[in-house]
């Protein structure tokens, strides 16, 4: 098992902004309608969402849609795509909000998921789920994540809380199928500060990845900077599972010093995109939805291109 922290300071984005955001974002659900076909209009990138079953944004209602496969001429192909099916469990402004979702890909895959608000009006808890399994035993992937945003307000603004303990959807065998490992609960809500000394943090964000061969813990602990900004203990936790568990564990030591390089370069770039992207949703109203989703989608489409573009550049290099 290898385990990387580091400690950054990032830009911080308003409790007062997220929690209008959210709600905000409830009220523009609220608001999509259906043709007489069941199609969902307004908004044309959902024009393809389809009501197949139940009463719309009720518990029970079910909706589909499909996206063609693209090929390189940016062009939709004839064969090939995705097809998703959503289930809203719960949908309420001043309770739970929950949905679980699936989607059948074109090569025999299959990605389920399931999200977790617990309230628009008081988004303080969010946690979220999923699994993918492809035709073949290796190709198959385990993950959850967590925010507990109030606990990350409390942490932030000085207001500490001790003793509270682990959900009970990080524990155990639920949905996903899998447990989560002892290792992965860690102290429970605790981590200490990044040298090892000092009062412990609380951890408000938590994503767990398992796969056959090895699984993997982040965490973050947030804290409140001098200078208005939060600062944040970010702790990696990986180790192999199976066959390739007694393989990690020889090879880990070599090459701690390369996985640590690439850890603080992620974490780096991270901070950069994430300080860019909340200094420029600050500027718009929380409420207006449009807006600030436009933002979002920009930054997602550049991070898009930029993987597809460090794609062709790895199949460049491996070509013969």
């Amino acid at each position: 098992m290898a385990r990387f922290r580091c400690e950054v300071v990032v830009e911080a984005l308003p409790r007062r902004w997220f929690e209008e955001c959210v709600d905000a974002l409830y009220e523009r659900a609220g608001r999509l309608e259906l043709d007489g076909d069941g199609w969902i209009r307004d908004i044309e990138r959902h024009a393809d969402v389809a009501l197949v079953e139940g009463e719309h944004l009720t518990a029970g209602a079910r909706y589909q849609w499909h996206v063609d496969r693209v090929g390189e001429d940016g062009e939709p192909q004839d064969r090939g795509g995705t097809t998703t099916e959503v289930v809203l469990r719960s949908w309420e402004r001043h309770g739970p909000v929950s949905a679980e979702g699936e989607t059948w890909l074109d090569d025999g895959g299959l990605a389920t998921w399931t999200a977790h608000l617990h309230s628009p009006a008081r988004a303080e808890t969010v946690r979220a789920g999923g699994s993918y399994r492809g035709v073949e035993r290796w190709q198959r992937l385990s993950w959850a994540a967590r925010l507990d945003a109030g606990r990350w307000w409390t942490a932030t603004e000085g207001r500490e809380r001790l003793g509270r303990s682990w959900p009970s959807w990080a524990k155990g065998r639920g949905r996903l199928g899998w447990s989560w490992p002892s290792w992965a609960k860690g102290p429970g809500r605790l981590g200490r500060s990044a040298n090892g000394r000092g009062r412990r943090r609380a951890e408000a964000f938590t994503a767990a990845l398992r796969h056959p061969l090895g699984e993997g813990v982040l965490r973050l602990s947030p804290a409140a900077a001098p200078d208005g900004r939060w600062r944040v203990v970010v702790t990696l936790t990986v180790r192999g599972r199976g066959w390739a568990r007694p393989v990690a564990a020889a090879a880990l030591p070599a090459a701690r010093r390369r996985l640590e390089d690439a850890f603080g370069k992620a974490v780096r770039r991270a901070v950069q995109e994430w300080d860019e992207t909340v200094r420029e949703l600050r500027g718009h109203d929380p409420r207006e939805v449009d807006a600030w989703l436009a933002v979002l989608e920009a930054r997602l489409r550049a991070e898009n291109a930029e993987l597809d573009r460090w794609i062709a550049g790895q199949d460049t290099t491996t070509a013969p």
